[in-house]
């Protein structure tokens, strides 16, 4: 079962969000960013928790204060930003977190 998670971290450098991003990636997560210091990612294989993720980001960081929040399936989000066919923020959203 999958999980999904949000992920804040305080001013990350470019370098740290690049290498964040990878790590998802890596993982085979799929993974939302169009906020700075803010994922959200989706653990398909649902192996993954809440304290495993700190605990990597605190590896890749350094001295940044670190958020991560599993989210039950069905929770409700909204937002506001670009929603144009070829530049929707919401588009990974509405396929990986339902509303």
């Amino acid at each position: 079962m999958k999980k999904r998670f949000i992920v804040g971290v305080n001013n990350p450098t470019a370098q740290e969000t690049a290498a964040i991003t990878e790590m998802f990636k890596a993982a085979g997560n799929g993974w939302w960013h169009y906020i700075d210091g803010l994922w959200f990612t989706v653990d398909h294989h649902g192996t993954q928790n809440a304290d495993q993720i700190r605990d990597a980001i605190n590896r890749i960081t350094v001295d940044k204060w670190v958020i991560v929040q599993e989210i039950a399936e069905g929770g409700f989000w909204s937002g506001f930003g670009p929603n144009a066919p070829n530049n929707s923020m919401f588009s990974w959203l509405w396929e990986q977190w339902k509303r």
